[in-house]
């Protein structure tokens, strides 16, 4: 995606033009690394295929960026050495492995998140979230989370 998606930006490069024999810095390095004949084709393509991703996926769209409120120090270990952080941000980094969370039940849904129009963060409630998992790597593995308000909170859940 991220080549599709440098590919099509050059479609937007002020010097770039959709003639054949454009001699723009992203034309000529197309001609020049990967042999292409007509670069902006290719750039279409690109932006094409990018136009065919879900919103949830197209980096054309706008993306959230981190906006959880309280998020506790990264910095402070957790207390129990049996128990594993999870990283609750949407911005990710590090190795493939620790940026993919799969949910294999429940309806898809690829739009993006709803923008907060009219954000009044005097009716926010906070949630303290929490789970565990009992007899990791076994095949008896136990999970569960739940979320905590208030004594009698409506929003408390478990699952």
């Amino acid at each position: 995606v991220r080549d599709a998606e440098n590919a099509a930006a050059c479609l937007q490069h002020p010097d770039h033009s959709a003639l054949t024999n454009c001699g723009c810095t992203h034309c000529v390095s197309a001609i020049a690394s990967f042999g292409c004949p007509w670069p902006h084709h290719c750039f279409e393509c690109a932006q094409a295929l990018l136009d065919t991703l879900p919103p949830k996926w197209d980096p054309q769209q706008h993306q959230r960026v981190d906006d959880e409120l309280g998020l506790p120090d990264p910095s402070i270990p957790p207390p129990d050495r049996d128990w594993v952080k999870v990283d609750p941000s949407c911005v990710t980094s590090g190795p493939l492995e620790n940026v993919l969370r799969i949910f294999t039940t429940g309806d898809i849904y690829n739009g993006t998140p709803p923008e907060m129009a009219g954000y009044d963060p005097s009716h926010l409630v906070t949630i303290a979230t929490d789970g565990s998992c009992m007899h990791n790597s076994t095949a008896n593995t136990i999970a569960g989370a739940g979320g905590f308000a208030s004594p009698g909170h409506l929003a408390n859940f478990s699952v």
